[in-house]
């Protein structure tokens, strides 16, 4: 979750975090 608040200001990014959310939930702790 705290990747997806600071992908808050690159809009871009924020889709793939999203992606990645789903996929590797694991990923987004880093």
């Amino acid at each position: 979750m705290r990747v997806v608040l600071a992908c808050t200001q690159c809009d871009r990014r924020n889709y793939t975090v999203t992606k990645n959310r789903v996929r590797h939930p694991e990923r987004l702790v880093r």
